[in-house]
């Protein structure tokens, strides 16, 4: 076997769970299929690939600013089959870090071809456990070898080609917040001390490929800037702390799993029987020192930034571990050298470290390996596939249901994740996202308020109905206030066990409730599902589900924000079906005298992405609520007469109207950067 089939035989061995079944393949949990994918997925039933409002998750939010609207994603999942999408950019990621590595290890090293393979293949297995958030560490050592390349030979159109092409696949995919600004100090790093230039000329093109991962993602940034005063980041935990400073410090980058403790192990056997003569031996210390001390500057430096720019709440600062974390391979490499230096005749005579050595490390990596591929297989029966998740026939039916009715309702889940349903065309009022609307995260807590033995400032950024127990049977209105989903326009609720709520007719139900299945049954049933669609599911329909917008007779008044929310969560759905709850300082001044408001007439005329249009008809002056997620940054106007909105409900929309008929027209339109 040649290093080049070698090469070859890493890439399809680390991918191959992904794509070798199609839809029916493997697909990790976590954030790759309870945020990423069905974010991107529910980009097909946008008006445009690039909407800035998403409609689908949370009542409503800024797309750019959830930080997984990577231009490359957006165009791939938009026009590809979604398992096709997913598929080719689980290969991209690893052929692109096993690669990069291997060129990496071979020029800036010098290592062997196989001493190369290694350094690749740990490089790979790596970053492998969570693909798509992972994304810029696996592409960020590809933009490293191309601007490697680009340096000495500034002069070949295929060398800008291929730098070109690495800078946007790092900059144009992924996570933002494991991107920026890490990839940028990854960049830097590696040219100040592994591979170090000295020329200014070669500088300004490190600095500014640097500067460039940030400002091709700087639309996101700018989405950031201006939507955190107004989102519920001053509450997230995200942000270091001292304790898990001196966890990261003994343990993350250089013992936490197999591969870098092998990776670790290999580097210090070098450092033994070579000592630390090699300048790049030195260098690879000098990180990995600046490593240990990373975590402790992380958490001094988010303390700080954060009242500079409040959207890094939201940001852990230790992420920049992951760059010492990401050296470890190639200086793993240092000790497979060592070894193979170790390997003349009388090395293998006497039976030294150097024999063991090599084996252990070569069977550690094996290990990590199958252990990845056992973690894929557990997998697959216990979370699904592609498939199961996103093309389950019961869903396509409910999307279809809901499509029929010409009017936008949510839908909600229960004891599952609620952004399933976005990859549907499904809105739902719950999400699993990084930022919400402040006003929105608040109403969310009086939803919970029933089943919270005390109330709880912090509650993620899961707003999802997920009770701590699992239960054949359940009342949903003994966990939730019932009366705020329904004026959320909750119209539909889909669970794996029976739901008893009398306000609940049911549509479909499962032959049994999940709770009721034993294990084997509940993997049998997985099983099957990952071919046929997720189908075990009860479906129903809420009979006191409030339109999204209806028109109000009477107007409440209340001192603050909290009293609004408190009169909210007593009140019937019936009076939230006819009155507005708006907080004295929430008031348009051209209403601070109205109480009432005559009933009016109205149609939906158009429902998009970014624009809502809504005829009239008022024999009086009305007043329209809409159970969006409110937004300073929506305009409505009719006639050319600004109409707000204004917040009403606390979280939501109101449209004053006179008297007369017309249409309003109401627009999304954040201030934009360019």
């Amino acid at each position: 076997m040649t290093p080049a089939s070698a090469l070859t035989f890493v890439i399809l061995w680390l991918a191959i769970e992904y794509v070798i079944a199609g839809p029916y393949s493997v697909l990790y949990a976590g954030d790759n299929s309870e945020i990423i994918l069905p974010g991107l997925l529910r980009g097909r039933f946008f008006e445009t690939l690039f909407s800035s409002w998403d409609r689908f998750a949370g009542a409503g939010s800024d797309r750019e600013s959830l930080g997984f609207i990577a231009p490359i994603d957006v165009v791939l999942f938009g026009t590809l089959p979604g398992w096709l999408a997913y598929g080719l950019r689980c290969v991209t990621q690893a052929g692109v870090a096993v690669i990069g590595a291997y060129a990496l290890a071979r020029r800036t090293f010098h290592f062997s071809p196989w001493t190369a393979l290694f350094c690749a293949a740990a490089y790979g297995l790596l970053y492998q456990h969570a693909m798509m958030i992972d994304a810029s560490m696996d592409y960020q050592v590809g933009l490293v070898a191309a601007l490697s390349y680009l340096l000495d030979g500034k002069r070949d159109p295929k060398r800008w080609l291929l730098f070109a092409g690495a800078l946007l696949l790092s900059a144009w995919t992924g996570y933002f917040s494991r991107l920026v600004p890490f990839t940028s100090a990854f960049i830097v790093a590696w040219f100040l001390f592994v591979e170090p230039r000295w020329r200014w000329r070669d500088w300004t093109f490190i600095l500014s490929t640097a500067l460039a991962v940030v400002l091709l993602r700087a639309d996101t940034i700018w989405a950031l800037a201006i939507q955190a005063p107004l989102s519920q980041l001053s509450l997230m935990r995200n942000q270091a702390t001292l304790n898990e400073a001196f966890h990261y410090l003994l343990v993350h980058p250089f013992l936490e799993g197999p591969v870098t403790a092998a990776c670790t192990a290999l580097f210090a056997y070098g450092i033994v029987v070579n000592g630390v003569a090699a300048p790049r031996v030195r260098a690879m210390l000098v990180l990995l020192a600046l490593g240990a001390t990373a975590p402790f500057a992380a958490v001094a430096g988010q303390l700080w930034s954060m009242q500079v720019l409040p959207w890094l709440y939201g940001y852990n600062f230790l992420r920049f571990t992951f760059i010492p974390a990401s050296m470890l391979p190639f200086a793993a490499g240092f000790g497979i050298r060592a070894l193979a230096e170790q390997f003349g005749p009388a090395g293998w005579r006497r039976p030294g470290v150097a024999r063991l050595a090599c084996l252990a490390a070569t069977l550690v990596l094996g290990y990590a390996s199958f252990e990845r591929k056992w973690i894929g297989a557990s997998e697959w029966l216990t979370q699904g596939t592609f498939a199961q998740n996103y093309q389950s026939p019961q869903l396509r039916d409910l999307a279809s249901r809901i499509r029929d009715l010409n009017l936008p309702v949510r839908a909600e889940t229960v004891q599952m994740y609620s952004s399933y349903l976005n990859a549907y065309g499904i809105e739902t009022a719950s999400a699993y996202q990084p930022v919400y609307q402040r006003r929105y995260y608040d109403f969310w807590a009086k939803i919970f308020e029933p089943g919270m033995a005390t109330p709880a400032p912090y509650r993620g950024d899961k707003l999802m109905l997920i009770p701590d127990d699992h239960r054949p049977e359940r009342r949903l209105a003994d966990l939730y206030r019932m009366n705020l989903l329904s004026l959320a326009n909750v119209a539909f609720f889909i669970s794996r066990d029976r739901l008893t709520d009398e306000t609940l007719e049911p549509l479909h139900e499962a032959e049994r409730p999940w709770s009721l299945l034993s294990t084997r049954e509940k993997i049998m049933q997985n099983a099957r599902e990952n071919f046929t669609g997720r189908t075990n599911l009860y479906v129903y329909r809420n009979k006191q589900t409030i339109p999204r917008i209806f028109s109000v007779g009477d107007l409440r008044v209340f001192e603050s924000s909290e009293a609004v929310l408190n009169a909210m969560a007593i009140s019937t759905t019936e009076e939230l079906r006819s009155t507005a709850f708006v907080a004295a300082q929430d008031m348009p001044t051209d209403l601070h005298d109205t109480t009432s408001f005559a009933p009016l007439s109205f149609h939906l005329e158009r429902y998009g992405t970014d624009e809502l249009e809504i005829s009239y008809d008022a024999p009086g002056k009305g007043l329209i609520v809409v159970t969006n997620s409110f937004s300073p940054y929506w305009r409505c106007a009719a006639g050319g007469v600004n109409l707000g909105p204004f917040p009403a409900d606390h979280a939501f929309w109101g449209i004053p109207l006179d008297r007369g008929t017309g249409t309003v027209v109401c627009l999304y339109r954040p201030p934009s950067l360019w």
